[in-house]
């Protein structure tokens, strides 16, 4: 895979405007803008992307709202990454 990497959400609309992706992984305690949000404004600027949400701050209401709004997937941390590699493989061959 060919990965991108940022720190804060609003990097992340940054690069959206200038590249295509195929799946963002998002967790939803950033620095600047709740994931929650991030993924509804994703969403807006790119309804194909594979959305997966990872947190580790669990509830039933965010994760209505965050697969409400077009995540593929709603991971609690810790993740392990065999998991999370078999997720992505398998939203990308959806």
């Amino acid at each position: 895979y060919v990965v991108d990497t940022v720190e804060t959400g609003e990097e992340a609309l940054e690069k959206l405007k200038r590249k295509n992706y195929d799946l963002a992984l998002i967790d939803v305690k950033l620095p600047d803008i709740d994931g929650k949000d991030l993924v509804s404004k994703i969403k807006t600027m790119d309804p194909n992307m594979i959305k997966i949400v990872i947190t580790g701050f669990p509830s039933l209401e965010d994760a209505t709202e965050i697969m409400d709004n077009g995540a593929a997937a709603y991971l609690v941390k810790p993740v392990k990454s065999e998991e999370l590699v078999m997720m992505i493989k398998e939203k990308l061959n959806d």
